[in-house]
């Protein structure tokens, strides 16, 4: 098997995140602020910088189902599978969290939201650093999220560790998120 060789900012970023850093990196449709899911403090750090409650939950990212598979049933990894498959749009899923997935990850909820993401860039981070990664727009909380490194460094002249200046998705606004259980479309 051919080793995949990965961008200098990729390893980077990577690093940053196994500190226990929080990085700005493009999405499918806008700029995210992400870290390590099971870094309480790296999630507060986003949380607070975001002026976010802690009871909204996060999405998480990841490039593939293997590395988000001990986060759900193994009937939902199976859901999912096929939602996926049928998908014709990134989405992120809404799905029954197991009791590896942190509290500062599901909020007030008993749910984790899930993409597999096909982004370029968020794909090779998760690739790279291999797991799930926080994922939620850089912007401050109510205010329209950044679409360039620019506006992240605007909306935070501090508290990112790490910018990966790349062009985002074609989306340009945040994913849909539906509840893979339902159907039910919960940001359009």
């Amino acid at each position: 098997m051919k080793k995949q060789k990965y961008k200098t900012p990729i390893i980077k970023a990577v690093n940053v995140v196994k500190m226990g850093g929080v990085i700005a990196y493009p999405t499918e449709g806008v700029f995210g602020l992400g870290c390590d899911p099971f870094n309480e403090i790296a999630v507060n750090k986003i949380l607070h910088l975001k002026h976010r409650s802690a009871t909204k939950g996060l999405i998480l990212i990841a490039s593939k189902t293997e590395q988000i598979a001990n986060l759900i049933a193994p009937t939902n990894l199976e859901l999912l599978t096929n939602l996926l498959k049928e998908q014709t749009s990134p989405t992120s899923w809404v799905l029954p969290a197991t009791s590896a997935v942190p509290r500062w990850i599901t909020g007030n909820h008993n749910s984790v939201v899930i993409r597999i993401t096909n982004h370029p860039v968020a794909y090779d981070l998760c690739d790279v650093y291999g797991g799930p990664l926080v994922s939620t727009s850089a912007n401050i909380e109510g205010m329209i999220p950044a679409h360039n490194a620019l506006e992240v460094k605007n909306y935070f002249p501090s508290g990112i560790d790490f910018i990966i200046d790349s062009d985002i998705g074609n989306l340009n606004r945040p994913t849909i998120i539906k509840d893979a259980l339902t159907g039910k479309i919960l940001r359009s």
